[in-house]
């Protein structure tokens, strides 16, 4: 150990660190060089001089810690998405306890990516999380999930109507390319390096929006709604379906066309018809449950 105890503050080249935590540095921001080599300020009424070798050891130290945090949270992000899968398709009973030792050992990870990845599974609301007890498998409500669905398709076609109106021609071509993505992994067959490229394309076009907060909203949902909108990927012929709605807003973004824009964005995401029968048969044989039946979409997606 290169210190003990409780640090305010130290910056490093290009790296400040705002504690340590029991035994690791703690890295929060980046930012540009405080002074000259060994020069570390420690906090704005403390400053500490060091020689090179302490220097290297401290820079060394940082960046180790910068590759494990990248890579814990690259793992957290794994198990997270395994589960949502797992879930959604029904390997999981309804009120399952989710135990963070056990799946430490299926997933080969230590147990701090396991709570960061089912803390994101209570925000998402496909867990609960009980004090003293765990956490829990929590089915979502069907008529929930659909209310959920008609927002996002709303937010997305006001993303595409403003994308339109502020494309410029780079905008388009990342657009362009985001396409030739999907369709190669359409081609492959490959649901989930699908979905991967059609999140990609989609905030594309959250960020061509120009509107930050909408495009951060957009996001938040979009990722709430993920393990839902890969299964229905896993209809027949979805896939296929959806790239060609791709190419239809693709399209209609170069052309300039704001209401041709939200009007394909809100068909491509909102559960109507025949997509939201799909879904609706696939969730229940998947998890066993009952949505909320008779159903009649047009009284829920306008």
């Amino acid at each position: 150990m290169l210190f003990s105890g409780h640090v305010p503050g130290i910056m490093i080249g290009s790296l400040q660190i705002s504690q340590f935590a029991p035994t690791k540095l703690a890295i929060i921001d980046c930012l540009s060089p405080a002074g000259s080599r060994g020069r570390l300020p420690i906090s704005p009424q403390t400053t500490m001089y060091v020689n090179d070798l302490v220097y290297n050891k401290l820079f060394a130290a940082c960046t180790n810690l910068v590759y494990e945090c990248i890579m814990a949270g690259k793992t957290a992000d794994r198990i997270r998405e395994a589960l949502e899968q797992a879930i959604v398709e029904g390997s999981f009973e309804n009120g399952a306890r989710l135990d963070e030792v056990k799946l430490s050992e299926q997933f080969a990870a230590s147990r701090t990516p396991v709570r960061e990845a089912l803390l994101a599974l209570s925000t998402s609301g496909l867990a609960e999380q009980l004090p003293r007890r765990g956490v829990f498998v929590r089915y979502p409500d069907f008529l929930r999930l659909v209310e959920m669905f008609e927002v996002m398709a709303q937010l997305e076609a006001m993303c595409g109507s403003l994308a339109a109106r502020r494309a410029i021609d780079t905008d388009i071509d990342k657009l362009e390319a985001a396409m030739v993505r999907c369709e190669e992994a359409c081609n492959l067959g490959d649901t989930d390096l699908y979905y991967h490229e059609n999140e990609q394309f989609h905030c594309l076009i959250y960020n061509i929006s120009g509107n930050s907060f909408l495009a951060s909203e957009a996001l938040r949902l979009q990722k709430r709604l993920a393990p839902y909108r890969r299964l229905q990927l896993r209809v027949r012929n979805r896939m296929r379906q959806s790239l060609g709605e791709h190419r239809a807003i693709v399209t209609a973004i170069s052309e300039g066309n704001e209401e041709e824009v939200a009007r394909l964005l809100q068909a491509h995401i909102a559960i109507q018809g025949e997509k939201f029968n799909d879904l609706m048969a696939s969730y229940q044989k998947r998890t066993g449950t009952i949505a909320q039946t008779p159903v009649n979409p047009a009284e829920l997606v306008g």
